[in-house]
Formats: C-alpha cells, sequence, structure tokens
C-alpha cells in the first residue's frame, strides 16, 4: 500500500487512534528510533504534515510491540492547549477521567558530580480543571488511553494514544 494512502487513510479526520493495532509495516517511510537496543517494544518516528483539529502535527512517535503491532501514537502541539481545542477533544473523546496540576513541593534534590550536575523536585499532584491550567489530562477509555502532557514552560503540549492492554 503507498505510504500516502496508508497516511491519509489512518491519519484523516483527528483519528489517530485508527493506527492503535496496525502493522508498523502500513507506514513504509517510518523509520527506528531506538534501533539497537534492546526492548520489548520499538519506537518509529514518522515525518509528515498531518492535522489534528486544525493544528499542525510535523512528527509522529510510533511505539510497537515486539510483533511490530503500534501500540502508541504521540505527537506535539506548539504551545499549550486551548479552550477551543479542548472542547474539540472533549466532544470525541468525552470528558476526562483526570485533570491534574503540580501543588506543594515535596522534595527538591541537586546532585553534583564530576562529569555533570542534575536536580529533582518531588511534588504533589492535585486535583485541577481545565481552568486553572493543569500539567496532565487523562481520558481512560474502555480500549484506549489518552493524555495530554504540559511542557513545564509552555513552549508544547505532547499527546499520547495508546492501547489499553499494555
Amino acid at each position: 500500500m503507498n505510504a500516502i494512502i496508508a497516511i491519509t487513510l489512518f491519519l484523516m479526520n483527528n483519528n489517530f487512534q485508527y493506527c492503535l493495532g496496525k502493522s508498523i509495516e502500513v507506514f513504509p517511510d517510518a523509520y527506528p528510533v531506538n534501533e539497537g537496543m534492546e526492548s520489548y517494544t520499538k519506537f518509529y518516528g514518522l515525518d509528515g504534515t498531518f492535522d489534528f483539529y486544525g493544528n499542525s502535527v510535523y512528527y509522529l512517535n510510533l511505539e510497537t510491540d515486539s510483533t511490530g503491532t503500534i501500540i502508541s501514537v504521540g505527537f506535539m502541539l506548539e504551545g499549550k492547549i486551548n479552550r477551543g481545542l479542548y472542547d474539540k477533544i472533549i466532544e470525541e473523546y468525552g470528558s476526562p477521567k483526570t485533570i491534574l496540576k503540580i501543588g506543594q513541593t515535596i522534595l527538591e534534590q541537586n546532585n553534583e558530580d564530576l562529569n555533570y550536575s542534575s536536580s529533582s523536585t518531588k511534588s504533589k499532584a492535585i486535583k485541577s480543571s481545565f481552568e486553572q491550567d493543569p500539567e496532565i489530562i487523562i481520558w481512560d477509555l474502555e480500549n484506549l488511553n489518552f493524555s495530554i502532557n504540559k511542557h513545564p514552560n509552555n513552549t508544547h503540549s505532547f499527546l499520547h494514544f495508546k492501547v489499553n492492554s499494555f
């Protein structure tokens, strides 16, 4: 099957979840991004221009199981999700099961080594609403988990569809 026909078939009308359960071979232009790594799952990239409710997506991250079946699809959108897009998503998937934002900081830790330094913060997650600028929104549907994660500095949002059985 021609890659353009396959992409059109599975990605038209904002339905990225229809890639789930399909063979990665349906997307001959997908290329491995964790080649050579031992893992039950493999990740593939797919470049192109795709539409998600009027927002342009230029790259898909496809995860497959050991048989090459697509079990998750992820992509980024510029900026944070606006109310109009959120309402379109609710119209398609219903109300989210969970909406969370970062609450009180529990632990901050700085790690110094000869070659690098890092820091980590542990915070409580608290229930939120869309109007309170949440960090994560989750839909837990019968056969599908769909989430939106906001980047900490609001430069983009990561959207992720995954088969519930994995």
